[in-house]
């Protein structure tokens, strides 16, 4: 009997710890940037939960282009299908500097035609180079978080059954 009201307190105490300490993480789509040859000069990754019911997006999980990070950002703007975010990128646009402000980037790529361009000047405006670029398949990655109650909570029930299983 003892056993049946210890567990019963501490399954409830346990549960609570469930309510209060949720985690969520919704799910990062990144796309890479590449060459016509296929070879890779850069990401941008999106977090889901920043994409309107429009399908539209205007910041980045994460940006990179050419090993340089980018910071500061002029235009950034991106679209997904919204029946279909998984397909990837349906639209981008951006005109940004690498957080160091060594270089300038411009950029956009239209699905319906998978080719895009961009161009690479100095932080100084001086023109370096431009270039055809394709994107990447998405990868889609962080999906769930597991709650930390609800380890406790199975472990609780778990522990209940094997009780009363010996009783």
């Amino acid at each position: 009997m003892l056993k049946s009201i210890m567990f019963a307190v501490a399954t409830l105490v346990l549960s609570s710890f469930a309510v209060i300490q949720t985690a969520q993480a919704s799910p990062i789509i990144t796309q890479e940037f590449l060459f016509d040859d296929g070879s890779s000069f850069g990401f941008l990754s999106i977090d889901t939960a920043d994409i309107d019911a429009d399908g539209n997006v205007s910041q980045w999980h994460a940006f990179e282009l050419f090993g340089y990070e980018i910071g500061e950002v002029f235009d950034f703007s991106a679209s997904f299908d919204i029946d279909n975010l998984f397909a990837g990128l349906t639209f981008l646009n951006f005109d940004a500097n690498d957080v160091s402000d060594f270089f300038a980037f411009q950029g956009s790529w239209f699905a319906d035609f998978d080719l895009g361009f961009f161009t690479i000047y100095t932080a100084d405006g001086d023109y370096l180079i431009d270039d055809y670029m394709v994107m990447g398949a998405p990868v889609v990655s962080g999906v769930t978080v597991p709650e930390p109650g609800t380890l406790f909570l199975m472990l609780s029930v778990m522990g209940g059954l094997l009780l009363r299983r010996r009783a």
